[in-house]
């Protein structure tokens, strides 16, 4: 099996070794919920201290799940309940196995069966889950893995109705991972064969609702919203019918993203606010902040500096605990607008250029560039045409990089050439923020 650590990143920051006990609480299957996700992400970075305590630990679980259960010890449903759960802990410690391995070593471990194998993918599409939002490439990396092993394990013999539901469900959340690393086109058509797998396989309506949600996400990153849209309304009907209070949150949610992107900023804001009242009693807080920080972003989009500059506080005070880092970059990002449109120049400008930065570390080029031309823009009002020129050349220079044809950036070089002129306008850097956003609407597939 290969090995599939993470590298250390020599430049992060160490994080604090488990505390005493964790260790073994994990591979018991006892640890906290608040403090699983930590010990495990310990563990994905690398860590010298504790992968030997580990590996040991591992062998010490595999042998306290390897003894028989004696059917005359335990009735038939307690037999299947016992049988299951040490089908899951048998592909937890795998799992952890793989994360923790020396760089370099394959662990040789004895042929898997079928019903493990499955357990296994399930833990790995779990993992990848968690990951939403969060870490991109380790999202990735984990959506692939699941993948790749469901795929592998079709092979063998023909796929069994769960496991064609599994490959569709790795598959979409692969394409998830793609869509959020800008490749759109190519996550649309994913996420089609996916909803496709689903329906083959048992044909599950909550799995097919999953699939089209984030098909409705990838619809709305390629500005194809009627497509968008029409999915999100099966899916409010869906959710308001089975009275899931929590789904139908989600949902409103996108619906509001959809209205804000074209404009519709009063509707967007009740759909916000709507969704907010929904996850709140359901008791999605995080999603519920979520809900409310995008209220933000449409006064933002409508020019209100002042309104959404006096919510920003009670914003960051109700997302600061939940939300990962992109959303505090992007609430950050307000911020620097706001700032800019009430006449902060100067605070703006250091914010913008931190998120430029910030931006380009995690691999996230499409943001990067809007974020560069909202700098462009504050520069603009400054008239300091220089800026903007070299600003521009990075941009075009960036998106060659990616792949994309100068012929497909048009706006982005006329906006270059007219700098060099120190003829740019406001005007040409708004069709270069639409361009950034239909250059990453069409981004070609990612190679595999």
């Amino acid at each position: 099996m290969p090995n599939h650590r993470l590298p250390r990143d020599p430049d992060a920051p160490p994080s604090a070794h488990p505390r005493p006990g964790e260790l073994e609480a994990l591979f018991a299957g006892d640890l906290e919920h608040s403090r699983t996700r930590a010990v495990v992400l310990h563990l994905i970075a690398g860590c010298d201290v504790c992968g030997p305590i580990c590996r040991g630990l591992h062998q010490q679980v595999d042998r306290d799940y390897a003894p028989e259960v004696s059917a005359d010890d335990y009735d038939p449903v307690l037999d299947r309940a016992f049988a299951k759960v040490s089908l899951r802990k048998r592909a937890e410690t795998e799992l952890l196995a793989i994360l923790i391995s020396p760089p370099g070593i394959a662990p040789q471990r004895p042929k898997l069966s079928r019903e493990l194998q499955i357990a296994l993918i399930e833990g790995l599409i779990q993992a990848a889950r968690s990951e939403r939002g969060g870490h991109l490439p380790t999202y990735l990396k984990f959506a692939a893995l699941a993948f790749s092993s469901a795929k592998e394990l079709a092979k063998k013999k023909k796929p069994e109705p769960h496991l064609r539901d599994l490959i569709a469900l790795a598959r979409a959340e692969r394409a998830n991972a793609w869509r959020l690393s800008g490749f759109t086109q190519a996550a649309i058509g994913e996420l089609e064969l996916a909803r496709k797998e689903a329906h083959r396989g048992t044909n599950d309506l909550r799995l097919i609702d999953q699939i089209s949600s984030l098909a409705a996400s990838v619809y709305t990153d390629a500005r194809q919203f009627d497509r968008a849209e029409s999915i999100l309304l099966v899916l409010e009907e869906h959710h308001r019918e089975a009275g899931e209070e929590a789904e139908l949150g989600r949902v409103l949610m996108s619906l509001g993203n959809v209205a804000s992107y074209q404009g519709r900023h009063a509707e967007a804001i009740e759909r916000f606010l709507t969704a907010f009242d929904g996850l709140t009693a359901a008791g999605e807080r995080e999603l519920g902040a979520l809900a409310y920080k995008n209220v933000l972003d449409c006064l933002v989009r409508d020019g209100l500096f002042a309104e959404a500059a006096g919510l920003m506080p009670t914003v960051r005070e109700m997302v600061a605990e939940f939300v990962p880092e992109t959303e505090m970059r992007k609430l950050r990002w307000l911020e620097a607008s706001c700032a800019a449109g009430l006449g902060h120049p100067e605070s703006a400008e250091a914010a913008f250029k931190n998120l430029v930065q910030e931006f380009g570390q995690a691999e996230m080029p499409f943001h990067q560039a809007l974020v560069m031309l909202d700098l462009c823009g504050l520069w603009l009002s400054q008239g300091r045409h220089a800026e903007i020129r070299e600003a521009a050349r990075l941009l075009v220079i960036s998106f060659l990089g990616l792949g994309i044809s100068r012929e497909a950036m048009e706006s982005l070089r006329l906006l270059e050439q007219a700098a060099w002129q120190e003829k740019a306008t406001a005007v040409l850097i708004r069709a270069a923020v639409r361009e950034v956003e239909v250059l990453q609407a069409a981004r070609p597939i990612p190679r595999r």
